[in-house]
């Protein structure tokens, strides 16, 4: 439903804005791999979420149902949960180390100063490749 008056799209806009990120890094041991990831995921949160985030760290060695139930096959991975159950999660592996790729993954294109979504896709699909 939107709103013809233009206030609807404010309103969204500023719920956006408020939004908790909350954050799943799954890892597997405290290898120096992991470890990268926690610094690269941590550095992303603190520069471009400032506060308006949560990341739980979960070690699936020490927690391996945790893996099984999100499917998570390689490690590290990061995983963005949603209030709404009925939205898709959003999942990013590896190192980390790409801010765009990270923020593009979990669905936060719109801290990505600068670039738009097109074209941090566009960057994610040539880095990929």
């Amino acid at each position: 439903m939107s709103i013809n008056n233009g206030y609807g799209e404010k309103v969204a806009a500023k719920q956006k804005e408020n939004e908790q990120v909350n954050l799943q890094l799954y890892v597997s041991n405290c290898t120096p791999q992991a470890m990268c990831a926690y610094t690269n995921v941590k550095n992303i949160c603190e520069q471009r979420l400032r506060g308006k985030y949560t990341l739980r760290v979960i070690d699936i060695r020490k927690n391996p149902r945790a893996a099984i139930d999100e499917g998570i096959i390689a490690t590290p991975a990061l995983i963005r949960l949603f209030a709404d159950p009925k939205r898709a999660r959003k999942k990013v592996i590896g190192t980390l180390s790409d801010t765009t790729k990270v923020l593009a993954g979990i669905g936060e294109e719109s801290v990505i100063s600068g670039q738009s979504l097109h074209s941090a896709r566009s960057r994610r699909s040539t880095v990929d490749r």
